[in-house]
């Protein structure tokens, strides 16, 4: 099912998906972890192409910024702002 769907979704073969997994080493290509499981093959909405093989979290992660970088670079700045903050701190009761 999962290779009928890249070629059918993605027009993407097989042969296709086993060279990008085994390219990112059969790793994220966001996070970087190894997979046991099979990779979702990372898709733009928009035009179809496909950039590469993500992991569950990381796919999941795309969609919930939908897919739009500002969105991404405003979180990952909010997270690298916030290394040494502790609201509880500043609004204790």
């Amino acid at each position: 099912m999962y290779f009928y769907v890249a070629k059918h979704t993605y027009g993407i073969t097989k042969n296709q998906v086993l060279a990008m997994s085994t390219a990112q080493h059969n790793s994220c290509a966001i996070c970087g972890k190894p997979q046991e499981r099979r990779l979702h093959i990372d898709h733009d909405h928009k035009t179809s192409a496909v950039r590469g093989l993500l992991c569950a979290r990381c796919n999941t992660g795309l969609g919930v910024f939908k897919e739009q970088p500002e969105l991404l670079r405003k979180a990952a700045f909010y997270l690298e702002s916030r290394e040494e903050f502790d609201a509880r701190k500043i609004y204790a009761a």
